[in-house]
């Protein structure tokens, strides 16, 4: 890890330094960030839209932390808004030096058929969950990519790397594939894998997530990308009444094998382990 993590806390999951998670002030964001507390990270930027449920989780956070280093700070953010992105980022560099990982976890729903989906609210969905992670990306790219690699990074072949730049030979620079600078997660849905009913655009920008995820992890190899599909979670929405709620446990019980809700505990068991070295 970067020399700025902590020296003397070593994490299961290998994720001793510095997080920033999008969205975090609920649900999945909430989770990832709880786990990333207990597993020893150094230190968490919580960013939402809505700071004060960011503010309540860092509360939370600093009586789980198991690193004695860790420090917690939460950020207003509006993913949609590129200045409101770089101010996220500045943040959180100025707190911790560096961003080690990142879950871009923040997205809204959204359920009507494309027929009758009006134009504000597709550029609506669009701009928080797909147009928002971009810039978000983008900026934790750039500052990541002027960090020192990690200490722990992994050399690949020469034919691996030509697998993962699709023979592209003006990328081959080395023998050596670049060491690891950052990781991030960006968190996708069931949507990006198939259709869902009278979710166009919603579905539109999973998809989207899904394809920015494998593309920018071969502009950018220094950063480890990848990206979690969840399924029918137990979330708010799912839990509130009417619609959403029926359709989640509808799903659930006709669709996966343990005929239940996912939990958001265990998406962020995923994320975590893919943020790790």
């Amino acid at each position: 890890m970067s020399s700025s993590t902590s020296p003397i806390f070593k994490s299961a999951l290998g994720v001793p330094g510095y997080a920033l998670v999008t969205g975090a002030g609920s649900s999945i964001g909430r989770s990832i960030s709880l786990l990333l507390a207990r597993e020893g990270c150094a230190g968490i930027t919580l960013a939402g839209f809505d700071e004060m449920a960011a503010v309540a989780v860092t509360d939370e956070l600093t009586k789980i932390a198991t690193n004695p280093e860790f420090k917690a700070v939460a950020v207003h953010a509006d993913v949609r808004d590129k200045k409101s992105v770089k101010s996220m980022i500045d943040a959180t560099v100025t707190t911790f030096d560096i961003i080690d990982y990142v879950v871009n976890c923040a997205g809204i729903g959204f359920k009507k058929a494309a027929g009758d989906t009006e134009t504000p609210d597709w550029y609506r969905i669009i701009g928080n969950n797909l147009t928002g992670v971009f810039f978000c990306i983008r900026e934790q790219i750039r500052q990541m990519e002027t960090q020192e690699p990690w200490d722990n990074g992994y050399v690949v072949s020469l034919a691996r790397q030509r697998e993962c730049v699709l023979d592209s030979a003006d990328r081959i620079k080395s023998t050596y594939a670049p060491l690891q600078r950052g990781s991030i997660v960006n968190i996708a849905s069931l949507a990006a894998a198939s259709g869902l009913y009278h979710s166009g655009a919603y579905t539109a920008t999973k998809h989207g997530v899904l394809g920015l995820t494998r593309t920018l992890s071969l502009d950018h190899p220094q950063v480890k990308q990848n990206a979690v599909v969840p399924g029918w979670i137990k979330t708010p929405l799912t839990d509130a009444s009417g619609e959403m709620r029926n359709n989640a446990r509808d799903k659930s019980n006709n669709y996966t094998p343990l005929k239940r809700l996912g939990l958001p505990e265990k998406v962020a068991e995923a994320v975590v382990w893919l943020l790790g070295d």
